[in-house]
Parts: C-alpha cells; sequence; structure tokens
C-alpha cells in the first residue's frame, strides 16, 4: 500500500489499521485524537500521554484553527490572520491581471456582474520577425484592465453593447444585477446573514419567499450564518425550477466573492456539482440560468483546486455544451469565453501542467470550432470578440508544435474570416483592433490558402484609419503593421491601397520615431515601408526624409539586429534608386553599420549588396566619401576585378591588412571579404593567384576566438584548388585546418562533401611528406572534431591513423614527434567519434595504438605536450574498451607516463583520470595491477601534489572510490595518507557536489576497517558532519555520509559518543527532514540512529533534535519499503529504552507506524519480526513499572503476523513477548478477550512447536487471558 493511500492531503488517514476505509465521523474522530483540526489537519493541540494541551501561533489561537473557524475566535484574531493572509497573496501574486474587457464608444454601463478571474496571461503579441511562424509573446502592457478584485471577486461595472439585458430597478433597494424580468417583485431590504438563512430555513417551501431570500443574500455578498447551508437545501428542493436555480446560483457566486475560503467552502459544500448540474440541463430558451452558472464558474475557477475540481468533472465540456446550444445568446457566448478563459489561465507556474491539460480538453472536445461558430453570430459584438479571441489566443500559448496544429485548425474553422469582418467594423476599441489584427496575422502566415490574404484587404481601410486615429498606440500600431506587412507582400493592389491612406502611414513613420527602442514595432514597421517601396507609382514619397532619419536612430539603437537591417538596406535601396532621390541625410556611418557583420544572413548580403551598388553607381560623390571612410571596400572590389595582376594586389593587401590588425580583419569579414575570396578561389584558373587568396583566407581565419560564418562555398573552392593544384596542398591543409578551427560546431550552411576523402587520399598518398602529412592530419583533426561524419568516413580516417602509427613504428630512430603529434590528436578524435562503432576496434589495432604510447616514452619521454596528447588517445581509447584494454598493459605504461612526470600537472591529471575509468570497472584484475605496479602511490601522490586542481581531486577521489572495495587497497590507501587527504579534499571543495560525492565514497569503504589511529587523527566525523549539513540538496552525498557515520558509530562506544558530540545526530535528523521522500537516505540514517541510539545519553539528544517524529514520519511516507520500515522499527525498539521516548513514540503514532507497516509488509518474514520486537519494547516501561495501554489493532496485527508465519521461531518468539508484555495490563487483557480462543489457540501452538523459546511467555499470556 502507497503512502499516498494511507493519508489524505490534509494528513489524517483515510484508512484504519486494518486497512478499512474510515467514514468521516471516523476521521474527524481521529484527528481530535490526535490533535489536528478535523477540516484542514494542521497541528492544534500537543497530545501527551494523560492530557492534552492547545497551541497557540499564527495559525490557530487556543487550541481552535483560525483559517477553518475564524467565527470562533476573538475577531481581532481573525482580523490579523487575515491581513496576513492578505500580504502573503499580494507578495506572491503577478502584477497583470485577467479580467480584461474592451470598451467602445458605444458602450454604456450595465448592472450585470462582471467577473474578471486573476492573474491571467493576456492576448499574446506575435513576434514581428519575418520568419513565416512567429511565437506567440506576452501581451502589450496598455491593454485596458477591468477592477477584478484580489481574491476573484467579480465587479459590478462592465461594458454593454446593447440596451438588452438585465435592467436595475427603478427604485432602491433592489436586488442589484437581476436578469429576471420579476425582479422588481423580489425587492428585499438588506439584512443579515442569519436572518437570510433563518427565513430560508422556515419558508422553504414557498418557492416566492426563497427567491426574495435568495436575491437578499445576493445582495448582501456574505454569509457569516451558514445561510449556504440552506441555500444548497433550497437548490436540491426546486432544481427544476430554472428561475430560482438562476437566483440561487447568483447568490452563492455573490457569497464566493468575498475570499478564497469561501470559495472552498462552496468547493466542499459541493456548489461546484449542483452548477455543472444546472449547466449541461439548462435549455436552450434558459440562457439567463446558463449566463448565471457560466459567471459562477469563472469566479470560483479563480482557486487552483476548484478550477482542478471542475476540469476533472468535465466542466469545460458543460461549458462548451453551452455555447453550442447559445449560439445566438451574446451574454451567454461572452460569459461562456470568460469561462474557458478562467479554465486556462493561472498565474501560478505549478499549474502549467493542468492548464496545458484543460488546453487540450477544449482543443479535443472541438472548441476551437464552437468558439469560432459563436463568433460568426456575433461579429459585431465587442465583449464576446474579446473574450472569444482571448480564449484562442491562450490556446496558442503552448509549443511551436502545438501552436501550428491549432492554427491549422482555426484555419479549418474559417477564424480568418471572422477576423476580417471585425477588423472591417467601424467603431471598435484599439484594444480588440490589435487583438484580431494579432490573430488573423498568425492566421494569414500560417494557412496555404492564398484567398485569406486577397480577403484581408478588405479591413486595410479601417486599420490605417484605426492607426490614424490612435498614434500613440504603440501596441495598435505594431499589431496593425505586421498584418498589412503579409498583406502586402505579393500584391500591388494591396500596397496602392495601404499607401493612398497616408494618416495612417504617418501614424506609423511616428511612432517608430518616438520609439525607435521597440524594436517589435520598428521592424514590423521597416518591413512594411520595404515592401511599399518596391512598388514606386503608389509609394508615398513625401516620407523619404522621415524614413532616412528614423533607420539611422533605429539601426543605431539595434546594430545586430538583421532583419532591421535587411529590412533597411532594401529600404534604402528601393528609395535612393528612384528618380529624383538624393542620399542627403544618409550618414555614411549609417551605410556602414547597415553593411557590417553580414556574413550570418544571404538575404541581408543580397541587400547590402544592393545598397552599395545603388550608391556607387548613382551617387559617384558620395561613394567616394564612402570610400576613403573604408578601404577594405576598395580591397574588396579589386578582388573581383578581370584583371588576376589586380586581384593579386588587393590579396596581398588584404592579408597584409588583417595580419597586422584585428580591428581590420573585423572590418573586412563585415565587409564580405571571406565570400568575396572564396568566389575568386573557385573561379581561377591561375596557381599564383590560387596561392595568394588561400594565404588571405588563412590570414582572415587564423586567431579567432569565437565562431565565424564562413561561406558555404569555402570548403568546396579549397578543394578544387588541391585537385588542380597539387604543390598548394600543404598551405591549403593549413586553411582547412584555421577554418574548421573557427567554424560553429555542426554548421548546417557550409557544403563538407568530400572534405574527409580528400584528406585520408593526402595521407595515404606513398608521395606526401611528412610536413604535408602532419598539416593533413592536423586539418583532418580539426574537421572531425568540429564537423560530424558518417560512419564511412570515420571507419576511413581510423584506418588512414592505423595505417601512421604502424608506419611510425617502423621508423624507430626516425620516429618523428611534430607528426605523431598530429596523428595523436586526429586518433583522439576518431576514437571520440567511435562510440557507437567499438565493436569494430580488434586486439591488434589496441596493440598498435598502445604501442604509440610507448615509442613516445621510448624515443621522445621529456616531450610533454606529445605525452598529453598520446594519453588522450589512451583515454579515448579506454573509453571505448575499458574492459580488456587492461589485457595490454596499459596501466603500467600509464603509470610509468606518471612516474616519469610526477611535477607535471596535466600528464598527471590525463593519468588520474585514465585510473579512475578502469577503477570504475572494479575488476579484481584492474584493482591488482594498479595496486602492484604502484598504481596507488602516484594517485595519492598527486592527490597531495595538485590539491588545487579540482578535476585531478574529483578523478582521484573516483580512483580510490573504487579502489577501496578491496581490502588490501584500503589497509595501502590509509597507510599511504590517502584518508586523511580525502578528509582534506571534502573540507577544500566543499561546494563541489561531484568531487564530494567521490570522496564520501571512498571515505564509506575506508571507515569500515581503517585504524582507529589514523580515523582519530583524520577528524572525519566533525568533516562529515559539518558537509551533511551544508549540502542539504544533494541526497547521493548524504546517502554515503550516513554510511560513513553507520560504520563510525559501529565500531565503538566511544565513536557513538563522538558522532552525538560533533552534532551527528541534529545532521542524520535533518538529512531525514530534507530527504523524507528517499528510501537510500532513510535506510542508512534509521541505521545510524539505531546504532548510535544504543547510549542512553544519545537516546536523549535524539529525542531532543526530533528523531522520534522524523522516524514516525519517514515510515508514513516510505510505508511501502520494507528496509526503511525494518531500520525504523529498530531504531524504535531501541530508543524506547528511554521511558520519556517510550511515552513519546507511543504519543506521536509510533504503534499506529508500527501496524500499518506489519499490514504493509504482511509476506516479510524478516519484517514482521522487527516489528513485532518493537511492539514488545513499547509494550512495558520497566524503569516504572508501567504497561503501555494498547489497542486491538496492534493485538490483531501481532496475531496476524504469528498466522502468517507460525513455523517461524524468531517471530514466533517475539510476537509471544509482545503479547506477554501487553497482557500485563488488565486493561489491554480486557482488549484481547473478544479474541480470547484465538490468542490461546495461538500461544498454545507457538509453545508446542518452540517450547523453549516460547513456551513460558505463552502460558503467561493463556493464564493472563484464563484468570
Amino acid at each position: 500500500m502507497q503512502s499516498d493511500d494511507l493519508l489524505s492531503k490534509n494528513g489524517i488517514p483515510m484508512f484504519g489499521k486494518s486497512g478499512m476505509v474510515l467514514r468521516k465521523e471516523q476521521r474527524e474522530e481521529l484527528a481530535r485524537k490526535r490533535g489536528q483540526c478535523t477540516s484542514c489537519g494542521i497541528k492544534i493541540h500537543i497530545i501527551k500521554v494523560f492530557k492534552k494541551s492547545p497551541l497557540n501561533n499564527s495559525d490557530v489561537w487556543k487550541g481552535i484553527c483560525i483559517r477553518c473557524f475564524p467565527s470562533q475566535v476573538p475577531s481581532e484574531v481573525a482580523a490579523k490572520y487575515q491581513k496576513r493572509m492578505a500580504q502573503m497573496q499580494q507578495d506572491h501574486r503577478n502584477k497583470p491581471s485577467f479580467g480584461a474587457v474592451a470598451h467602445t464608444a458605444r458602450m454604456t454601463q450595465s448592472n450585470r456582474p462582471q467577473l474578471g478571474a486573476h492573474n491571467g496571461a493576456m492576448p499574446p503579441v506575435m513576434s514581428p520577425s519575418t520568419v513565416p511562424r512567429p511565437k506567440v509573446q506576452p501581451p502589450g502592457k496598455k491593454i485596458r484592465q477591468t477592477s477584478s478584485s484580489d481574491d476573484g471577486s467579480h465587479s459590478r461595472k462592465t461594458h454593454s453593447r446593447t440596451p438588452r439585458g438585465p435592467k436595475p430597478a427603478s427604485t432602491s433597494p433592489t436586488s442589484v444585477g437581476s436578469s429576471f424580468p420579476d425582479a422588481e417583485t423580489y425587492k428585499t431590504d438588506r439584512v443579515d446573514s442569519k436572518s437570510i438563512a433563518k427565513d430560508l430555513g422556515k419558508h422553504r417551501s414557498s418557492p416566492d419567499v426563497c427567491r426574495t431570500k435568495l436575491h437578499a443574500l445576493r445582495n448582501l455578498a456574505e454569509d457569516r450564518h451558514d445561510a449556504l447551508k440552506e441555500v444548497k437545501t433550497v437548490m436540491e428542493k426546486y432544481h427544476v425550477d430554472a428561475r430560482l436555480m438562476a437566483v440561487a446560483t447568483g447568490a452563492v457566486w455573490s457569497v464566493g466573492t468575498k475570499s478564497g475560503d469561501k470559495k472552498k467552502e462552496i468547493l466542499d459544500a459541493g456548489f461546484v456539482d449542483v452548477i455543472l448540474d444546472l449547466l449541461r440541463k439548462a435549455a436552450k430558451e434558459d440562457a439567463f440560468v446558463a449566463e448565471w452558472a457560466l459567471g459562477a464558474i469563472t469566479s470560483f475557477a479563480f482557486r487552483d483546486d476548484i478550477r482542478t475540481e471542475i476540469a476533472n468533472k468535465d466542466g469545460i465540456e458543460a461549458i462548451l455544451g453551452v455555447l453550442e446550444r447559445q449560439q445566438s445568446k451574446p451574454t451567454a457566448i461572452e460569459w461562456g469565453c470568460r469561462a474557458l478563459a478562467s479554465m486556462v489561465d493561472s498565474g501560478d507556474e505549478k499549474q502549467v501542467m493542468y492548464l496545458e491539460k484543460n488546453m487540450g480538453t477544449i482543443e479535443n472536445k472541438n472548441g476551437i470550432a464552437i468558439i469560432a461558430g459563436s463568433l460568426k453570430f456575433h461579429f459585431q459584438e465587442p465583449g464576446v470578440q474579446w473574450w472569444a479571441l482571448r480564449v484562442l489566443f491562450r490556446l496558442l500559448d503552448r509549443t511551436e508544435t502545438d501552436m501550428l496544429r491549432v492554427l491549422t485548425m482555426m484555419n479549418d474553422t474559417d477564424l480568418g474570416s471572422i477576423c476580417v469582418k471585425i477588423l472591417s467594423t467601424k467603431s471598435k476599441s484599439p484594444e480588440l483592433i490589435a487583438q484580431a489584427a494579432e490573430m488573423l496575422f498568425l492566421l494569414v502566415v500560417d494557412g496555404t490558402d492564398s484567398r485569406l490574404r486577397q480577403t484581408s484587404e478588405d479591413c486595410i481601410l479601417n486599420l490605417m484609419n484605426c492607426m490614424g486615429e490612435h498614434a500613440s498606440n504603440a501596441e495598435l500600431i505594431e499589431s496593425c503593421t505586421k498584418l498589412l506587412r503579409v498583406v502586402s507582400r505579393g500584391s500591388n493592389h494591396a500596397k496602392s491601397r495601404i499607401s493612398e491612406q497616408a494618416t495612417g502611414l504617418f501614424a506609423i513613420m511616428t511612432a517608430m520615431s518616438d520609439s525607435p527602442e521597440n524594436q517589435a514595432l520598428c521592424r514590423a514597421g521597416l518591413t512594411l515601408f520595404w515592401m511599399l517601396s518596391s512598388h514606386v507609382a503608389s509609394f508615398e514619397m513625401s516620407l523619404v526624409g522621415a524614413i532616412i532619419d528614423s533607420i539611422q536612430a533605429i539601426v543605431e539603437k539595434h546594430p545586430n539586429d538583421v532583419d532591421l537591417k535587411t529590412a533597411a538596406c532594401g529600404l534604402l535601396a528601393n528609395v535612393l534608386s528612384t528618380s529624383g532621390s538624393t542620399p542627403e541625410g544618409v550618414k555614411p556611418e549609417t551605410v556602414l553599420r547597415l553593411s557590417a557583420n553580414t556574413l550570418g544572413d544571404s538575404l541581408l548580403r543580397t541587400q547590402v549588396k544592393r545598397l552599395n551598388s545603388t550608391i556607387y553607381v548613382k551617387f559617384p560623390d558620395y561613394a567616394e566619401k564612402m570610400l576613403n571612410d573604408g578601404l577594405a571596400s576598395e580591397l574588396l572590389g579589386g578582388l573581383c576585378d578581370p584583371s588576376i595582376e589586380t586581384q593579386m594586389a588587393s590579396a596581398v593587401t588584404l592579408t597584409s591588412m588583417v595580419s597586422s590588425s584585428d580591428a581590420a580583419k573585423k572590418v573586412c569579414i563585415a565587409a564580405g571579404t571571406l565570400e568575396t575570396a572564396a568566389a575568386a578561389l573557385l573561379a581561377t584558373t591561375s596557381e599564383s593567384l590560387a596561392e595568394k587568396l588561400l594565404h588571405l583566407l588563412s590570414a582572415m581565419v587564423v586567431g579567432g576566438k569565437k565562431s565565424i560564418q564562413l561561406p558555404s562555398d569555402l570548403i568546396q573552392a579549397i578543394l578544387q584548388v588541391m585537385e588542380s593544384f597539387t604543390a598548394l596542398d600543404r598551405v591549403a591543409c593549413t586553411v582547412i585546418r584555421n577554418a574548421m578551427l573557427v567554424v560553429s560546431p555542426g554548421t548546417k550552411t557550409m557544403n563538407f562533401d568530400g572534405l574527409c576523402q580528400v584528406l585520408v587520399s593526402a595521407i595515404d598518398s606513398p608521395s606526401s611528406h611528412n610536413h604535408l602529412l602532419e598539416e593533413a592530419c592536423l586539418a583532418l583533426w580539426a574537421t572531425l572534431r568540429k564537423q560530424p561524419q558518417n560512419s564511412a568516413d570515420i571507419s576511413m580516417a581510423y584506418q588512414s591513423m592505423l595505417k601512421m602509427c604502424s608506419k611510425q613504428r617502423s621508423l624507430d630512430s626516425n620516429f618523428d614527434p611534430k607528426l605523431s603529434f598530429a596523428i595523436g590528436g586526429t586518433l583522439t578524435v576518431v576514437l571520440d567519434n567511435m562510440r557507437d562503432m567499438a565493436g569494430h576496434i580488434t586486439e591488434d589495432e589496441i596493440d598498435l595504438i598502445i604501442n604509440m604510447l610507448d615509442l613516445v616514452i621510448e624515443y621522445d619521454v621529456q616531450n610533454v605536450l606529445l605525452m598529453e596528447k598520446m594519453l588522450d588517445v589512451t583515454f579515448s581509447l579506454c573509453v571505448l574498451k575499458k574492459d580488456i584494454i587492461i589485457q595490454f598493459g596499459v596501466i603500467v605504461v600509464v603509470i610509468d607516463c606518471m612516474v616519469e612526470h610526477e611535477a607535471n600537472e596535466k600528464i598527471q591529471g590525463k593519468g588520474c583520470a585514465i585510473l579512475a575509468l578502469l577503477a570504475s570497472t572494479e575488476n579484481l584484475q584492474v584493482n591488482l595491477s594498479i595496486t602492484e605496479t604502484d598504481g596507488i602511490d602516484m594517485l595519492v601522490s598527486a592527490f597531495a601534489r595538485f590539491s588545487e586542481n579540482i578535476d585531478i581531486q574529483i578523478d582521484t577521489c573516483k580512483a580510490l572510490s573504487h579502489l577501496s572495495i578491496d581490502q588490501e587497497s584500503r589497509m595501502l590507501i590509509s597507510s599511504q595518507g590517502g584518508l586523511i587527504l580525502l578528509v582534506n579534499a571534502i573540507t577544500t571543495y566543499k561546494d563541489s557536489v561531484s568531487l564530494l560525492e567521490c570522496a564520501m565514497g571512498a571515505l564509506l569503504n575506508l571507515s569500515a576497517d581503517a585504524e582507529e589511529q589514523i580515523l582519530a587523527s583524520s577528524n572525519m566525523v566533525d568533516v562529515i558532519v559539518r558537509t551533511m549539513n551544508e549540502q542539504l540538496t544533494a541526497p547521493r552525498l548524504q546517502e554515503k555520509a550516513l554510511g560513513i557515520l553507520q560504520n563510525m558509530s559501529m565500531r565503538s562506544r566511544e565513536a557513538k559518543r563522538a558522532i552525538a558530540n560533533s552534532g551527528g545526530i541534529g545532521a542524520i535528523t535533518l538529512a531525514i527532514r530534507e530527504f523524507m521522500g528517499s528510501s537510500a537516505v532513510l535506510e542508512r540514517a534509521f541505521t545510524t540512529l539505531w546504532s548510535v541510539g544504543v547510549l542512553s545519553e544519545n537516546q536523549v539528544i535524539i529525542a531532543n533534535e526530533g528523531g522520534l517524529d522524523l522516524i514516525i514520519n519517514g515510515m508514513m511516507a516510505n510505508i511501502t519499503f520494507e528496509k526503511v520500515q525494518k531500520q525504523a522499527c529498530g531504531c524504535l525498539a531501541t530508543l524506547s529504552a528511554n521511558s520519556d521516548n517510550k511515552a513519546l513514540i507511543r504519543d506521536l503514532g509510533g504503534l499506529d507506524a508500527i501496524v500499518y507497516a506489519m499490514w504493509a509488509h504482511y509476506n516479510s518474514q524478516a519484517f514482521l519480526i522487527e516489528g513485532c520486537r518493537a511492539l514488545s519494547a513499547l509494550a512495558v516501561n520497566v524503569q516504572t513499572n508501567e504497561v503501555m495501554i494498547c489497542s486491538e489493532a496492534e493485538i490483531t496485527a501481532i496475531t496476524a503476523s504469528m498466522k502468517r508465519f507460525p513455523h517461524a521461531e524468531k517471530l514466533q518468539e517475539h510476537s509471544c513477548v509482545a503479547m506477554r508484555n501487553f497482557s500485563l495490563s488488565p486493561d489491554n487483557v480486557q482488549l484481547m478477550l473478544p479474541q480470547v480462543e484465538e490468542i490461546t489457540e495461538l500461544m498454545n501452538r507457538a509453545a508446542e512447536q518452540f517450547p523453549s523459546s516460547c513456551g513460558d511467555r505463552a502460558r503467561q499470556v493463556i493464564s493472563s487471558l484464563q484468570g
């Protein structure tokens, strides 16, 4: 049985000790016995053996829960509590409100209640990127909010679209907000809820009187005297009276607006079920009933638990059903959409999963089509439109996959046409226009039907006029501009219609000029003007000056925005190419800024070239000034000159420039030098020019600290040169190496076809000299490191490197260190790419690779760089073949390298990493090999020497943690100071969890049998305890640390005292508290507490640290884990030796926990023994000569255990002891009498089977029962 099944959410058990489900009254009685609030389960009394003491804190007043029973505490106490709760809500509340309502000039105030659910997201604003499918973004800040109270209450003010709907009574007092024609009949004075409740109960048989009183309760909007109970009774009695049910729903809604607690009370009273049932049964003609029910649902869904309850009871389906039946009723549609919005909005991030589920329900239950269908009937109703679009926008605010799917469904329902109608209708609020324009923009971008784009042209006039009227509304202008941008693409007719509306265009331009920092607005505006400028016949040329000024301000604000720069360059190129245009006002630095950093986007490069070409051809004077300010551009043009001499001169000059100045290199890269040089290289037939271009390219890419976007055809141009001019192979390989070092890893924009094959061919060629081989290997190394290759290329490169290894071995004394370094680097990356091909590596190949390290040791042992690289190769090979590589003497070779370079930090680090990896196999042969070849000596030496190198410290700790599983290795590690070094490492790197876990793992093994003197001098206990207190978020570390304390505590009584004196008991209890759900941590913790609890003084400390409560809670939280339960029972049995502890264990529910565990592990003989032993220990207090009063549950658990394993001597023995101990009390004997026959039979059977261990105790039990 899972712990979640044993306890409810408020902490009151749902099941009895025998496993039966408890009734509500039984659970309340149990809560009172435990000192808990019968409603929410918080602790309100401290229960002692003979009395209970009331608590008095911020949540409880003299034993009364303030939250659940505010009327039973003084008013000032309740007010203080409510103020604190309100402050907590305010501290955690998100500022954006949910209840936004669109207003228009024609909207008048209505008396129908409006609900605004708190903490919802506003309709999303689409990203203005030119990417076809933008992502949904948060709403704009200027969309107006309605006044919704903090607790989600309804506001008494709302918009009214038409005179239709509820009207206020002519005189006061009236049931304000009534939607009923007979509201005049049911006027009522404001009275208190007590009188209303009394009258409802008294006149329950009169529907008219009930209706009047329900109106009064709705006006009063509060319930302090359980009037809601009477409302529930009335609703059950008159459930077929639609009018009365609507009034009652309004009353419940009104009362629920007062506080979240009232909403919770409404939920607990079952009103959600009643209202949802009302929704489902509301007929088409009962629209007013549905409106009130939907309003109440909207209000109640403010609370997360009620929202979940509504969803779980198919409330969303019920709301959608109303929308289908009431499509002709705008008020019902609006409230239905409000209700749906409240079901998918929340300010609590923890609710994301549930909100996603609710959105999925709306989508799966045809909600999109239903909402869109409702809009078709009411495209002139702003309220319906606002809330309907709000819900649809919320459905888009998910993953990109979900968004695209929902957009497709929206397009299938013809939502785009509805948005066009909304946008084509005048007198709409700017907020609603912005929302509809945003939605239509998304639908047009996602849609495949060009007719929607054409239809969208119908709203151009209204959009332009609206922007002109609301020129200061940036969100409106941004949304409309994005829509106009997609509508005008490819349509000169649309461009002409937009250009004709100068007021709207000036509004866009003014908005950009006033807000150049608004990146989204500027993108949309510049892109629209770029499109409009392509149709010269209709373009508004009077805007050119303002456009140029805006571009310069915008580009200065956003110099690296590719979309902005692309649009700006295209727009300037179009504008400057028109007749009569002039570059006056265009600053040279603006053009240079636009021309910079164009490598990442081909469209931007194209537009930059168009702009510069226009300037050079049409405005030579201006171009001359530009060239004087940018020599790089002039030289770049020389690379494109037909004359080879001019090209070579330009290449040499550029090479000189970029080689001497990083700033010059940056300018040249931004100007497109790499692209131009690659194109020239691809086109040339001159070997001399090819060489100059290769040197230029090499200089351009060498030494780059950041990734560079290289031309897509650069590699192919170089490969063509290698094919045409073999004399240039070496410099070509150098360029490839340098280029691959700066290219973005895994880039998809470049063509690498054939690169690996060409480099391997150069390496395998018999005619290649060592310098070419070295550069080719280095180029292949860089290529494989940055660009993923297919398995065929990896295999080909691997075989090529094996040939090079064989060749190096055959050279003997002519061993080439530089070439070997290149081979080592290439081989390392090849092996790293062979994770899925490890099975293809043969033993002969492993021997050949390991032999390279032998060659280094033999011929160039002092070459540190080469040694490091060969150790890298060895490490990569160990990763692939760590299980068999031991056979080739790799451990000896690695340790020889470490011995030879004992003071070299990098070599020691690589050696420690290899030994740690090999030791992780925990293979006895590996451990012996490391131990017998001084591997432990080298590990400990590196550990001590490089104490500031965290990587060496981690790898050494990891290696020692694996090696220390062997007893001989443990002795060697401890004798050489490894244990003390591990403790020092923990002290030094107390923030590195990975190091701490490895070090703890090693100490866990070492602490089992290390010498007492070493343990004492290491101060290990203090360090372990401190580390446990500092690393409260690392369960594996806590588990290992507890294991160390467990080992230490079992060594001697002094060790148990040392743990207690160091605060170890507090650290253990803290670990239990932090990792209550971790069975591994709790098992270690309980075992350790059991061990240290043997000492009487430690029993007191454990109790003072709250250990008893934690043990019992841990048992309940991990009821399914037998080992946890077993160790916990052992703890309780040991700790109960203290009489105070014995009473406290009983008071805290220890007996209950043991009984629960015995039922949960009914089939475990080993555990039942511990459970019975714990019960027997708790039953008798030897110090006070008292017997604990038990319950039927304990007796039943013991007898059930005896029946389950009748032939288990140990179990029968402990069961008899427990029964004998309980039977020492006459009260307990009376409790046993109903089971006397069964107990007698069990005792006789146990005595007969096991007379020596059970006989005397069994007879004592029988004697007590018969006496």
